[in-house]
């Protein structure tokens, strides 16, 4: 079964870096999305991989067998497009049949694999049928029970759902990730869609400019995220520019005249540094309420968003925080103009060395 491995991959476009000597490991039959903004390089990745582009520096191994400079068509692996590809003049089941048939399988054979691949995704009525007769999220799935029927234990997905609609896409990836799971494959799945990333992978692979930037599981990323852009591109949070004014195990921090305490990740002493903190870990507390991490402000706006209501509040020092509220708050609804008290949990707190720089080219996309 295949173990990834990308030592070392560089490609160059001009004076374009598309990706800078980018090195990862994937392990047999894991579900790992590569996550990044539009231009990370993420693409470029996967087709390095796939044998599309090949890199001008680095080796690609795939179960220890190095594929640098293999053809395509003699990796084995399946990959699927964000466009859809089909062959538009062959039905459904002669375009999921097409890869075995090449390989020289009899028709009869070629056929019972084209049926047990749309029974897979409840299309089983639908073979006779041509692309452009089925829905965006219909024609996706036969992309993908395509690229499943190659016979390739290796699947690279390049944003396959990114070209549908918000409920469908939604639908289609946890399917995408049983059928992966219960097929024993292994996949690499690029997407720009946060949410999606954390929802169906064992691990996300956190890209920028051409370089990983972070890997770990979806709950360390969004819990406790090593890097600023990382936590600033997985979900959302608020980033407070801080001086440390008393160090020691729980530090207590100065935020522009703001006293905020905090755990001590740093064993050597620095001055400067990052509070982060994403906006649904904070608190609205009754006005009357004091105490460390108690912070003062008036709600300037108020948003639905559906699950939350989203609050942007005025501090007193002039800082704004944005604070997330689910919906099935039992607290008393807030409006603008209120006056609030923010609680900021110490356990939720996360601190970052002040960026070389600057925070604001830290979180940049690019």
């Amino acid at each position: 079964m295949p173990r990834v491995r990308v030592v070392g991959i560089s490609k160059r476009y001009g004076r374009v870096t598309a990706l800078d000597r980018v090195s990862l490991e994937l392990e047999d039959r894991e579900y790992l999305s590569i996550l990044g903004p539009s231009g990370c390089g993420k693409t470029t990745l996967i087709k390095c991989i796939a044998g599309i582009i090949q890199p001008d520096e680095g080796r690609v191994y795939v179960d220890d067998r190095d594929l640098t400079g293999v053809p395509i068509q003699e990796r084995g692996v399946g990959y699927v497009f964000q466009e859809v590809a089909l062959f538009p003049h062959m039905s459904v089941a002669d375009n999921i049949s097409y890869g075995p048939r090449v390989k020289g399988w009899s028709p009869e054979r070629a056929e019972r694999m084209a049926k047990e691949m749309l029974s897979m995704v409840r299309l089983e009525d639908r073979g006779g049928a041509y692309s452009r007769e089925l829905s965006g999220g219909a024609q996706q799935e036969v992309a993908v029970v395509r690229a499943f029927a190659s016979g390739s234990s290796l699947l690279l997905l390049d944003e396959p759902l990114g070209a549908l609609d918000a409920k469908v896409r939604a639908k289609l990836r946890y399917e995408l990730r049983q059928l992966v799971t219960d097929l024993g494959l292994t996949a690499m799945h690029v997407t720009h869609d946060q949410e999606e990333a954390l929802s169906i992978s064992d691990r996300v692979v956190v890209m920028k400019a051409g370089r990983i930037v972070e890997v770990g599981t979806p709950m360390q990323l969004y819990l406790e995220p090593k890097r600023i852009f990382t936590a600033n591109f997985v979900g959302e949070a608020n980033f407070l520019r801080a001086r440390i004014v008393r160090g020691g195990e729980e530090a207590i921090l100065d935020v522009d005249g703001l006293e905020l305490h905090c755990r001590n990740p740093f064993s050597v002493e620095t001055e400067r540094v990052v509070a982060a903190i994403r906006p649904e870990f904070i608190s609205l507390e009754e006005r009357g309420s004091s105490g460390p991490n108690v912070w003062l402000g008036r709600i300037e706006s108020q948003v639905f968003a559906g699950s939350v209501v989203r609050y942007q509040v005025r501090l007193t020092n002039g800082l704004a925080l944005t604070v997330k509220r689910p919906l099935v708050s039992e607290e008393p609804e807030l409006s603008v103009g209120e006056k609030v008290a923010l609680f900021l949990p110490v356990e939720h707190i996360l601190i970052y060395p002040f960026p070389e720089g600057g925070l604001d080219q830290e979180i940049a996309l690019e």
